[in-house]
């Protein structure tokens, strides 16, 4: 079996993520790699637990030692999928692609670990001064599907 392969998207609503994994689901496929795909839909839509007083919840409770994104990614390698996106979840430490469309978005996520790649819209502020990670605008589809070629074929 092949090791898994985590990467994160993260981006706020309406920035492309969903559209950006779509894109690379079809590299993988193309490739013949099992993927799956783990969102998280924000704070306001998240996964709503049962009362803590139900019986449900008391053996989850007593159970529970990883954070959810954790059990969900162990549920996930069930399946020995050889790539696992992740969509949001941006306080997991795994490697992130953030897509910003403007400078103020930038500033939300700059602080987020383990960013490797930036994809941004706006023009109006030159991410390319930004050296460390890798950035590309979001019209070079090129070079950012050869980027994840690059990543999805690495050890």
């Amino acid at each position: 079996m092949e090791s898994l392969k985590i990467l994160q998207i993260v981006g706020f609503r309406h920035s492309g993520k969903t559209t950006l994994i779509k894109d690379w689901v079809k590299l993988c496929e193309d490739q013949n790699k099992e993927v799956a795909v783990i969102r998280h839909h924000g704070p306001q839509k998240g996964l709503q637990l049962p009362p803590s007083k139900t019986e449900s919840m008391v053996f989850y409770e007593a159970d529970t030692k990883d954070s959810l994104l954790e059990q969900l990614i162990n549920l996930t390698r069930i399946y020995e999928p050889s790539i696992l996106f992740i969509e949001g979840f941006e306080e997991a430490d795994y490697p992130k692609v953030v897509l910003v469309r403007n400078y103020d978005e930038w500033q939300f996520f700059k602080h987020v670990s383990n960013v490797v790649l930036i994809i941004w819209h706006d023009y109006d502020y030159d991410f390319h001064t930004v050296r460390k990670p890798l950035s590309f605008s979001r019209i070079q589809t090129r070079e950012i599907n050869n980027w994840f070629k690059q990543w999805m074929n690495s050890d």
